[in-house]
């Protein structure tokens, strides 16, 4: 199997695709809805932003993952990612910071020891968080949320709220949906 793209900047033509996945990157993850309809992606080092860090998109089914070069280093980078509205996104990762900016679509995020940051979601939200920080604000769409251990925060959600936390401490407030919980430890 061989990528679509390996470098640390490009944009891919998604039509036909449902999906967006992004999978194994270290360092730290910034995804924002665009309005064109490609996904663009722009990666550089972490601790020095002026150098590129490379990164592979692949096609895997109906979805496109952005993983780190299989070729290069695994230094911590930083990647930015613009979504088109209708695109789905996924994020599988461990020990590193993700931030999401106005998504249109359906977002889903699996992570240990990870610091993740929402703000404005319009579909539904899936967290799976275990261990980390969390902050969920601004979600119309239902939300659920599966910790072990984490702290975290959800604010403004209009859909309804799943939450099930073990050994975390999590703040809630304005829900205007129906608010499902589970709270063990």
């Amino acid at each position: 199997e061989r990528p679509l793209v390996v470098g640390p900047s490009g944009s891919i033509d998604v039509t036909g695709y449902s999906r967006l996945v992004v999978t194994g990157i270290p360092g730290a993850i910034a995804l924002r809805t665009g309005d064109g309809p490609d996904v663009r992606f722009e990666a550089r080092l972490l601790d020095d932003r002026t150098k590129p860090r490379s990164v592979a998109v692949w096609a895997r089914g109906r979805a496109i993952e952005i993983t780190p070069d299989p070729a290069s280093p695994s230094d911590p980078a930083l990647v930015e990612v613009i979504v088109p509205p209708n695109l789905d996104v996924a994020a599988r990762i461990s020990k590193s910071r993700i931030q999401v900016n106005g998504l249109y679509s359906d977002l889903e995020i699996d992570a240990t020891d990870t610091e993740i940051q929402v703000y404005g979601v319009q579909g539904s939200a899936t967290l799976r968080v275990r261990g980390g920080t969390f902050k969920l604000q601004g979600a119309s769409g239902d939300v659920a949320v599966d910790t072990t251990p984490a702290r975290g925060e959800l604010n403004q959600i209009s859909g309804g709220l799943d939450l099930s936390a073990t050994d975390s401490e999590v703040t809630v407030s304005i829900i205007n949906g129906v608010f499902g919980f589970d709270v063990t430890g």
